[in-house]
């Protein structure tokens, strides 16, 4: 896959990613044969980044995904899938197809990084979420260290931010404008992230022998 080429390709709709990708590159890339990922973060896991994104499917995948779970893929997202097979930035993530899903039988493989099966999501997931039946379910948000919202797609293309409870924080009719508000909301939350899994990798890390020596 060619880097440059794919980010690139993240246009109109997906600007806003494309113009983070060009920012976060910097902080260190790795290239599979599935997606990128973009600046390294060790601190938070070893393979963890700021940014994962996956590179699409084809039509012939999508369909045969569909036909196996029974999933019907809205137009409106469907058009995401062909430029980009789902995401995971700082804390908000698309969900996509996991290739290993779209064989019979469908199988999770987790040994790759992959992008949040969305039919399982609509399948399953999205009965957490006090939302109307026909609402497809997409993606993920963080909101508090204990919650996270769900971004959803009425049959009109209007996208909306639920709480689980079914407060709806706010409503798009744009994907772009969609992605710079809760991309940028992640961003700006994700340092209380970073600095919670520091601290929780600081506590399992057990003291060099000279330091437990000198606290007893």
């Amino acid at each position: 896959m060619e880097l440059d080429n794919f980010i690139a390709s993240l246009s109109d709709d997906l600007q806003p990613l494309c113009d983070l990708a060009s920012r976060l590159r910097a902080g260190g890339i790795a290239i599979t044969d599935d997606g990128i990922a973009l600046s390294h973060r060790p601190h938070v896991a070893p393979q963890a980044y700021a940014m994962r994104l996956y590179v699409p499917l084809s039509t012939a995948t999508a369909t045969r995904y569909q036909k196996i779970h029974s999933v019907r893929l809205p137009p409106h997202y469907l058009r995401i899938l062909e430029k980009l097979n789902g995401a995971h930035i700082f804390e908000f993530s698309l969900f996509g197809i996991p290739p290993s899903m779209a064989n019979d039988p469908p199988l999770l493989n987790r040994s790759a990084a992959q992008p949040y099966d969305v039919a399982t999501a609509n399948q399953s997931w999205r009965l957490e979420y006090s939302v109307p039946r026909e609402w497809f379910h997409f993606g993920g948000g963080p909101y508090s260290f204990d919650e996270h919202v769900g971004y959803f797609l009425d049959e009109d293309g209007t996208i909306y931010c639920s709480r689980k409870n079914g407060e709806k924080l706010r409503s798009w009719d744009s994907f772009r404008n969609f992605l710079s508000d809760e991309v940028g909301r992640a961003e700006a939350k994700y340092p209380e992230h970073e600095a919670f899994m520091a601290e929780a990798i600081r506590k399992r890390t057990p003291k060099p022998w000279w330091k437990r020596w000198l606290t007893r």
